[in-house]
């Protein structure tokens, strides 16, 4: 191993915004889906609406979204 770390969130209810600057500027990883919670404060989104909305705000900051390829190589797949 190179010593590095990967870390994300499992984020679960709430406005999607009071944590997702923190982690994307943090250098993490989002983890995003329906699951049990409707996200009702922001309107009952659909999963592709959720996944749309943190790949947007990771842009808006500097960050690119992963592919499942570079996901695959970080968690050493």
């Amino acid at each position: 191993r190179d010593g590095s770390t990967v870390w994300a969130v499992t984020y679960i209810g709430g406005r999607l915004d009071a944590l997702l600057d923190k982690v994307i500027l943090g250098g993490g990883h989002v983890q995003i889906g329906l699951g049990d919670y409707p996200y009702v404060e922001d309107g009952c989104p659909t999963n592709a609406q959720l996944v749309e909305r943190v790949a947007a705000r990771a842009g808006a900051l500097g960050r690119e979204v992963a592919s499942p390829d570079d996901a695959r190589k970080m968690l050493r797949l």
